[in-house]
């Protein structure tokens, strides 16, 4: 059984990393709306995780600005990978067991090819283009901003280095931004409903 796993997984990646131009919309065509679904009802606490990182960043700004950004990056990272990637793979691979397989590599997957096909599946379904997205008009897209949250929490963590208040603060605001914002949003495009709590209580009627 784990060799079968293993080479399914090869053979999902490998379309992906192939970069094959008509593998987007075959893609898109064979997504399984009823699958997200099921997944976010069947997991509507799914964003409690980055919420309560969130909440320990806020909490923490003011007095410890590097722990308050190590937390804001891992709210913003689980926000976006386990409230939001991780449900588009389940809705892009009917067999369940694969999904898991394929979920729990996303965030060790830094492909560029696999990157662009879930944030274009994103983009199509839940109106988010991560590639553009800007909390600033003129400023740098989030992404670009979650990848410099995200160096300087590398050096916080591997190296001891210290931030200021103000980046602290930075990704605080991109944190918030894709755990208290941009998940609700898409969820609500996605026709499913949730609460104050961000608990995904329904779908639309």
């Amino acid at each position: 059984m784990g060799v079968h796993r293993g080479s399914l997984y090869r053979d999902f990646a490998a379309d992906v990393l192939a970069g094959r131009d008509e593998l987007y919309g075959e893609v898109i065509n064979r997504f399984t709306t009823e699958r997200l679904h099921s997944y976010y009802l069947a997991n509507p606490e799914i964003a409690q995780r980055a919420l309560w990182a969130l909440g320990q960043a806020k909490l923490l700004l003011t007095t410890h600005p590097e722990a308050s950004l190590v937390f804001a990056v891992t709210a913003a990272e689980v926000g976006l990978k386990s409230g939001l990637l991780k449900p588009i793979l389940h809705g892009l691979v009917h067999d369940e067991a694969l999904a898991v397989i394929i979920a729990e590599l996303v965030p060790e997957q830094r492909n560029k090819q696999f990157q662009k096909l879930l944030f274009g599946i994103l983009r199509e379904l839940g109106g988010l283009d991560l590639q553009t997205f800007r909390r600033l008009a003129a400023g740098p897209t989030l992404w670009d901003e979650m990848q410099q949250a995200q160096s300087r929490r590398n050096g916080v963590v591997h190296r001891a280095d210290g931030v200021t208040p103000d980046d602290a603060r930075l990704a605080v605001e991109i944190a918030a931004i894709v755990v208290e914002s941009l998940f609700p949003q898409v969820l609500s495009r996605l026709g499913l409903l949730t609460d104050a709590s961000l608990r995904v209580t329904g779908s639309k009627p």
